[in-house]
């Protein structure tokens, strides 16, 4: 029995020592990696996000303290009226670019994405995109003289009675 017992351990130390593909080489953000990846584009590296863990953690803080923040990466003209909306519910509105590519495996939109996920949880679904087209209405009202062309369309349109000559 005792034999047995041994030749599984050493089965299963010998199984997970497998061939490190990396060459030792472990990279904590992206600039680290995009260095290594331009002095050689077939770079294998083992990727650690501390950024994504450490955004969680202040995510989490700031969510238990009820200081909710939404990050706009859609900052057309009605982000100041969205704004002023969300101020009412006691959410921050901030506005940010959000690239569509990332780099290797890092995430470095956590504490947005968990805000709005938050946001969501609390308020629905579709308690954003519902501000969203009240401050576009407000903007268009506000400021009627302003062509908006969104989507290949003046939004005015929607909001504002065309006068027929």
């Amino acid at each position: 029995m005792k034999l047995d017992f041994k030749i599984v351990l050493l089965l299963l130390v010998f199984l997970s020592c497998k061939e490190n593909d990396n060459n030792g080489k472990v990279v904590y953000n992206q600039d680290e990696y995009l260095k290594l990846w331009m002095k050689d584009k077939n770079v294998k590296v083992k990727v650690v996000d501390t950024f994504c863990g450490n955004q969680t953690k202040k995510a989490i803080k700031d969510i238990a303290n009820n200081q909710l923040t939404y990050f706009n990466p859609y900052a057309y003209y009605e982000h100041e009226e969205l704004a002023e909306l969300l101020k009412k519910h006691g959410i921050q509105s901030k506005r940010y670019y959000r690239p569509c590519i990332s780099v290797a495996s890092f995430n470095l939109y956590c504490y947005q994405d968990l805000m709005k996920g938050e946001i969501e949880k609390r308020y629905g679904k579709t308690f954003l995109d519902s501000l969203w087209k009240i401050a576009e209405k407000n903007f268009v009202l506000k400021y009627p003289d302003s062509l908006y062309i969104k989507e290949g369309r003046d939004i005015r349109e929607k909001y504002i009675p065309v006068k027929k000559e």
